[in-house]
């Protein structure tokens, strides 16, 4: 009996809250239309205010993974999550439903619940694939702080029936570390690896959606996406045979209180909860107090080996140590890697803009309460700019803090010159492309597009993907810091300035710079060529900018500087097809002279036109001196 109460009234308190939240989605939904200016679009304002918890996710993902009573509802949009059945969704439904659109729903699923894998367009069903093993091979370069990674993962078909679930696609979404790219892809194909070949993004999508939704053959490709991840296609995955593919990825390293951190690259695809693993780790350089899980040994060759389940979770550390000379050349261009030493400028602040979250927190905020009296200092809220006073500070400012997340309007800034946003964020939070038709991403768009840059200091170093995005397309002159070296560079009226050009960028979760200059003759290479990897990636960022708004912003300049390099950016993906017809019908085809996919065990460099020529005068002294035996043999 006292059980059967409990229920009913735990049923009830449940419907009750789920009634009240809808009530409060359809108020700020109808509501939004009065905001001034109406520039974003009302699942913007939704998410920055619901409650982030297991209740509204089951709000949003009603009819997309939990039924609900009445008529079969057909999902309008992708989600690729094994639907559910849950007793209380139903209670609770049957007295109220929310009316927000499919559309809506994922997008506010994918800036609060990371659900953008989910969201992730499918072209075949993958309900019955998992992961049955992780190869995580590791080289790192102590003293560049670089690393390169390259994950073989095998996926497996769990299906029993053989007409449904017999072919599927495989999609990963890889969460890269800040900065890195990815370098090579392979497939294996009748048990053989096929290395993918770089192309624009525009060839490699056709190819793999006509190949995979109209032929059903052996394709996989690897695209770019906002937030630092890719996302990864492998096609057809049946019951035969588990399918192998590798993605090699290329990474700076962060330094942080005199030790340098190696982090895991995680995916999200599927089930890995069973997977086997193993993981080698190689140092080249020299090695101080390394920091590894206790389950790995040391083999013959030095290197770190672990057999395990596979764990997402595995770091490693070892002491910093100083960054050595380095050179790589590479068709005629040499690139070294050095430390970032930016100098201050000086400047006149006069407004300041706070970008307040629910990532700032009280004391970082009270820290700031007494710049209203030294300096204009503005909010963005409800859609428009709200100048801070001693009167209405704690009013606002703790009310912003409640928001999820938050996307400052650069546009609204009058004077950047003399204006300095504030900003902290979390990772999850709307990309660029989520609202990419409204009028607020147009106005962002004609506002970087005429080449203006903004001061922005960020609290820590945790940024909003929305941030971190412009702060890769370079429209951002960025810092950060704490509240205390924040107040230091407003008093002393300097700023850290970021300076990059055709022949230097800069690194910034690693705090390094590559630079890239005119020469020909230069000793032996001493470093990877992974620094003109990231170079490359790097500069094709810096040259997108703010035309990443336009449909247009892919150029064959671009395609080309990745295509050398052989990294996947906005403009480039790498695609592995199963014949040579098939790159030759699609037009997809290796440039001259490029780095090609990057491997373990070798620089990557490809001979320069002067040591071409020795190769061959070296090959023709070999060749005469065989023939010259030969002949004396002969008589």
């Amino acid at each position: 009996m006292v059980g059967a109460l409990a229920t009913i009234a735990y049923a009830t308190s449940f419907s009750i809250e789920w009634n009240n939240r809808i009530s409060k989605i359809e108020r700020i939904a109808n509501q939004s239309v009065i905001y001034s200016g109406n520039e974003l679009p009302a699942w913007v304002t939704l998410a920055q205010s619901l409650k982030n918890d297991w209740i509204s996710q089951r709000i949003l993902k009603s009819d997309l993974v939990y039924s609900t009573p009445g008529e079969w509802a057909f999902n309008s949009v992708s989600w690729s999550e094994v639907k559910k059945h849950d007793p209380l969704v139903c209670i609770a439904s049957r007295f109220s439903k929310v009316s927000l659109s499919q559309e809506d729903r994922v997008k506010i699923l994918q800036a609060l619940f990371d659900g953008r894998h989910q969201a992730q367009e499918r072209l075949w069903s993958g309900d019955n694939l998992s992961t049955s093993y992780v190869v995580s091979d590791i080289d790192i370069y102590t003293d560049l702080r670089i690393a390169y990674t390259e994950k073989y993962i095998n996926v497996r078909n769990n299906a029993q029936d053989k007409w449904w679930g017999d072919t599927e696609e495989a999609i990963y979404t890889f969460q890269l570390p800040e900065g890195s790219v990815v370098t090579s892809l392979s497939l294996w194909i009748a048990g053989k690896e096929e290395k993918g070949i770089l192309t624009s993004k525009q060839k490699a999508t056709k190819a793999y959606k006509t190949i995979v939704g109209v032929e059903s053959r052996d394709p996989s490709v690897v695209h770019w996406q906002e937030g630092n991840t890719v996302s990864v296609r492998v096609f057809p995955c049946t019951r035969d045979e588990e399918r192998k593919f590798k993605i090699g990825i290329t990474s700076p390293l962060a330094e942080n209180n005199g030790k340098v951190y190696y982090n895991n690259i995680t995916f999200r695809g599927p089930n890995a909860s069973e997977a086997m693993g193993t993981t080698r780790v190689r140092f080249i350089g020299p090695q101080e107090v390394i920091e590894l899980p206790t389950n790995f040994t040391v083999d013959k060759k030095g290197d770190y080996i672990s057999e395990h389940p596979y764990d997402s979770k595995f770091s490693v550390s070892f002491k910093a140590v100083p960054l050595r000379e380095n050179h790589f050349t590479f068709n005629g261009y040499t690139y070294t890697l050095a430390r970032h030493q930016p100098r201050l400028e000086l400047v006149s602040i006069k407004t300041l803009y706070l970008d307040i979250n629910r990532a700032w927190s009280r004391e970082e905020i009270d820290a700031l309460s007494e710049l209203t009296s030294r300096y204009q200092v503005y909010v963005y809220a409800d859609q428009e700019m709200i100048q801070l006073t001693n009167a209405n500070w704690k009013s606002v400012v703790y009310t912003l803090q409640e928001q999820n997340f938050s996307l400052f309007p650069f546009h609204m800034i009058k004077n950047r010159h003399t204006s300095l946003v504030v900003t902290k964020g979390e990772e999850l939070s709307p990309h660029l492309k989520d609202f990419k038709e409204s009028k607020f991403a147009e106005s962002v768009r004609q506002f970087f597009g005429a080449g203006k840059n903004v001061r922005v200091f960020n609290l820590g170093k945790n940024t909003s993907t929305y941030i971190n995005t412009f702060r890769e397309l370079r429209g951002l002159a960025f810092a950060e810091g704490n509240t205390t070296e924040l107040l230091d560079h407003l008093g002393d009226n300097t700023f850290p300035l970021t300076e990059e050009s055709d022949n230097s960028v800069v690194l910034h979760a690693a705090d390094m710079t590559i630079t890239k200059t005119k020469e020909e003759n230069v000793a032996e290479n001493n470093a990877p060529d992974h620094l003109a990897r990231l170079f490359a990636y790097n500069n094709i960022m810096r040259k997108v900018g703010a035309s990443y708004f336009n449909d247009d912003y892919i150029n064959e300049s671009l395609v080309n500087e990745a295509a050398t390099a052989y990294v996947v950016s906005p403009v480039s993906s790498l695609i592995v097809l199963e014949t040579e017809a098939d790159y030759k019908r699609f037009g997809i085809q290796n440039i001259e002279n490029s780095l090609l996919n990057a491997s373990k065990n070798s620089s990557g460099a490809v001979p320069e036109p002067h040591e071409w020529a020795l190769i061959i005068l070296f090959l023709l002294f070999v060749a005469y001196t065989i023939y010259q035996s030969k002949l004396r043999l002969s008589r």
